[in-house]
């Protein structure tokens, strides 16, 4: 063999030996399967009622929380937050946030008004509803039990539906795009409705909880649909 066959035949050995080292890493390295991200995530619903308010007089505690008004001293009010005491005054924060009802998460972010001649509390601001596990089924009426029901109203409600899809919250399908409008399936209700028409929908979530949608078809197209509205829920504290 020629001194040039030499070194091309350790150069092929060397070659050899190192691609065999490599493959057998590659070999000895577990494959790794991605773990699916968010799961769940899909198991719950987010309402905010941006102008919640409520009035308290002494001894009374805002529904669902453990936000209690024990008594005004001049410009100070002497409240309890999950039995702390705390003093506040007009304008600060009173904030709160826990479970409401079965099923249902509450974050509270009132404050309170400044009033002038009344032993009352005034609260106000935004409260973000969590439901847990919705269920939503479509019903003809409120049951009496709503009456003592923990009452949220003015929820803010925007959705962009694509074909095949449903409204959340609701059992509502966009269907698609016709010669009649917006069509819906999912409900007893007549399933076409025309631009800028109402779309009306009360329901069940849970067993304790019942939530009416009140929207308009601002947009739709055969492949996307636009709503726009507001929404009501009531939750009965315990079943």
């Amino acid at each position: 063999m020629t001194a040039g066959k030499q070194v091309m035949f350790a150069f092929a050995v060397l070659l050899f030996s190192i691609l065999g080292c490599v493959l057998d890493e590659f070999a000895d390295t577990p494959t790794v399967t991605p773990s699916p991200q968010n799961v769940g995530a899909g198991d719950y619903l987010t309402y905010s009622a941006p102008t919640y308010n409520i009035t308290l007089s002494a001894g009374q505690t805002v529904p669902g929380t453990r936000l209690q008004y024990i008594n005004r001293t001049d410009q100070v009010y002497n409240v309890t937050v999950d039995g702390q005491p705390l003093t506040r005054q007009g304008g600060d924060s009173l904030p709160w946030h826990g479970v409401v009802a079965p099923g249902v998460f509450g974050k509270y972010n009132l404050r309170i008004t400044p009033s002038l001649g009344i032993d009352s509390l005034i609260a106000a601001g935004p409260v973000e509803l969590i439901i847990l596990n919705p269920i939503p089924t479509e019903i003809p009426d409120l049951p009496a039990t709503t009456a003592d029901a923990y009452y949220f109203s003015g929820i803010l409600v925007g959705e962009t539906v694509p074909t095949g899809q449903a409204i959340p919250g609701t059992t509502l399908v966009y269907a698609g795009e016709t010669n009649q409008g917006a069509a819906f399936s999912g409900t007893t209700q007549y399933p076409y409705r025309a631009l800028g028409d109402s779309l009306i929908w009360l329901g069940q979530l849970r067993d304790n909880v019942y939530v009416r949608h009140n929207l308009r078809v601002l947009t739709y197209s055969a492949d996307v649909l636009r709503l726009g509205g507001t929404a009501e829920i009531w939750i009965i504290p315990r079943r």
